[in-house]
């Protein structure tokens, strides 16, 4: 079971009318649906047990009325997905080969430089 918590920023949207859907993205099956409701308090709470839905990325759409006006909003996460750590290892290795690259050049640089004021002198 997962606890899901939205919370208006501000007060100035408190006592809107909120209504929120959870959709699996792989195939837009609705997950969690709450009508629209009243909330006074600024903060929303919605219960999903994903273990019957699966990993996989999923969507959060919330729609607000306010005054006869409606806002509507996604916001999207993952659940159960394991991070890639293969990326990881490349975040390490081209910053690596990278610094050493300017090594080697820097150094072929003042070397050039050294010469040149050798040959000049």
């Amino acid at each position: 079971m997962t606890n899901l918590v939205f919370d208006y920023e501000g007060p100035k949207l408190r006592n809107t009318s909120l209504e929120l859907e959870i959709t699996r993205e792989s195939d837009g099956r609705r997950v969690y649906h709450q009508d629209p409701k009243k909330v006074k308090k600024g903060t929303i709470n919605a219960v999903v047990d994903f273990n019957i839905f699966g990993a996989g990325d999923y969507l959060a759409h919330i729609t607000i009325n306010h005054n006869g006006e409606e806002l509507d909003t996604h916001l999207a996460f993952s659940v159960g997905k394991e991070e890639d750590n293969s990326l990881s290892t490349w975040k390490i290795i081209v910053p690596a080969i990278m610094g050493l690259a300017t090594i080697v050049f820097v150094n072929i640089q003042a070397n050039k430089a050294k010469r040149k004021q050798e040959e000049d002198a």
